[in-house]
């Protein structure tokens, strides 16, 4: 997987976002086993150390005051170290399973012996055997930078040029769509792929925990990302 500088929202960044970025990257007590375990397990730590890097690298004052006010005594030279030292290392959870040589999307790649990673393996297979490409990868901090996609420079040109397409061709405020509102429950993997879904608006209540995105799937785990609201046409 090519590895690029990562996007930074600058217009939508606040405090509270920062604050949440921060936690992650400079964890209080990072010694404890616990602690260690839940932020470096998906590489949590490391994805928000880069992200702090990345904001380093620009020259936007605002954005350095907003860090300065929720951590003052930021020690730039010691994220920079930390982060080099996490990025020559595996990720703890894909050395649990011991696929290191199975690089990127591992948990795809490796046999499952429980029924919702199995089940997950043959959907990958049928509809994104090559994974998933950069436009159908979004990532959006906050209401304020979803509301702001349709503006120019004001969005990801990697992953958001379609976005962006689809809201000029058609504003929100004019559009006049008409259905119901209908609620599915399910393990997730089974609510996006659900036959009586098929060419449905499919809208996905994501609530995974900010330290260890993706939890315990390999373990068959089941949490609230479990959630879709689908608009019925």
């Amino acid at each position: 997987m090519v590895r690029t500088a990562a996007y930074i929202p600058l217009h939508a960044l606040s405090k509270i976002d920062i604050e949440s970025i921060l936690s992650v990257a400079i964890p209080f007590d990072i010694d404890n086993v616990e602690n260690k375990r839940r932020y470096d397990y998906h590489n949590s730590r490391r994805t928000m150390l880069y992200f702090l890097i990345s904001v380093y690298g620009i020259d936007k004052q605002q954005l350095m005051d907003l860090i300065n006010q929720c951590n003052p005594n930021i020690n730039w030279n010691y994220i920079q170290e930390i982060y080099d030292d996490l990025k020559t290392k595996p990720e703890p959870y894909q050395e649990q399973y011991h696929t290191k040589e199975f690089g990127d999307y591992w948990e795809l790649k490796r046999d499952a012996n429980r029924p919702g990673p199995r089940q997950s393996q043959q959907y990958i297979l049928k509809y994104r055997e090559k994974g998933f490409q950069p436009e159908e990868l979004k990532l959006y901090w906050n209401y304020q930078e979803i509301e702001s996609l349709h503006k120019n420079g004001y969005f990801n040109p990697i992953t958001d040029t379609d976005t962006n397409k689809a809201l000029l061709d058609k504003p929100v405020d004019e559009r006049k769509n008409s259905g119901t509102i209908q609620f599915h429950l399910s393990g997730i993997e089974q609510a996006v792929f659900y036959e009586e879904l098929k060419d449905k608006q499919i809208i996905v209540l994501d609530f995974a925990d900010e330290r260890m995105p993706g939890g315990y799937f390999l373990e068959n785990a089941r949490s609230q990302e479990g959630v879709c609201r689908i608009d019925k046409k």
